[in-house]
């Protein structure tokens, strides 16, 4: 897996609460193109949405817009217009898109939520983050 740990910790760590969620891990393998990626994202993402037997269930997609091991950009803008397209909440955890990244527009691309860690590249205090929400 190339979740950052902390983050696949805290999806774990609600396993035991009521109403839980049921995590199925879409593992990549580098190297690997963006098209690959996109394909093998859209037929995980479907098979999980045909084995959800209740349609109260919300799936959501939680992914990196930067892996840092191996340090790969991902196709993020594109997997956020598949969720769109499935009906599925995105979160893109986008800690090292603040300074490697340029030229994207939250407003357009419409993710659901977008986390971006300020003290990676921008040289901010530990801590300081900028989420956005879409309305």
């Amino acid at each position: 897996s190339t979740a950052f740990g902390q983050i696949k910790r805290n999806v774990l760590m609600t396993g035991g609460l009521p109403n839980s969620p049921t995590l199925s891990e879409f593992s990549l393998k580098f190297p690997e193109t963006h098209m690959s990626i996109l394909n093998r994202f859209t037929q995980h993402i479907r098979h999980v949405k045909a084995a959800t037997t209740s349609e109260t269930v919300r799936i959501v997609a939680l992914f990196d817009s930067v892996v840092s091991t191996p340090g790969v950009i991902m196709p993020w803008k594109a997997m956020v217009k598949i969720c769109h397209e499935e009906r599925v909440t995105s979160i893109v955890d986008a800690a090292h898109s603040l300074g490697q990244e340029f030229g994207f527009n939250l407003s357009e691309i419409r993710p659901d939520f977008w986390i971006g860690n300020c003290s990676k590249w921008l040289y901010a205090k530990r801590g300081s983050a900028v989420l956005y929400v879409a309305r």
